[in-house]
């Protein structure tokens, strides 16, 4: 069964940003030993040989993009992500696990639930 992603580049992006970008910040880890956890992923996954191609080229034209950029401007790219965000995704994806992270955050946040909730405990008040 072949690969569908809503954007089949936002899987190969992600995981390229973070390999580059964890070494801007100085993170001991094997680019290339990485690259080929995340392949051998998408391979498992189903991709066919073609969109696996089409997934390495994209994973490795973002990856040069941010690795070519001279420090300064690399620490700035990289810089959106929070240190210690680039390291817990890194060892994440060193681990074999490449999916999206869902977040509690990206819950719509309802303040109403909140405070209906404590009134009911309080016996309605």
């Amino acid at each position: 069964m072949p690969v569908s992603l809503s954007n089949p580049n936002e899987r190969p992006a992600r995981v390229a940003f973070i390999s580059a970008c964890a070494q801007a910040y100085g993170y001991a880890h094997d680019p290339a030993q990485l690259r080929a956890t995340y392949l051998d992923y998408e391979a498992k996954r189903g991709a066919t040989t073609e969109q696996l191609s089409q997934i390495a080229t994209y994973y490795d034209g973002a990856y040069a993009s941010i690795a070519d950029l001279g420090s300064s401007s690399k620490s700035s790219y990289c810089s959106v992500k929070d240190g210690n965000d680039v390291r817990a995704e890194l060892k994440r994806y060193q681990s074999g696990y490449f999916e999206s992270k869902t977040s509690a955050s990206a819950e719509k946040f309802d303040a109403t639930n909140i405070w209906s909730g404590q009134a009911d405990k309080r016996g309605g008040r």
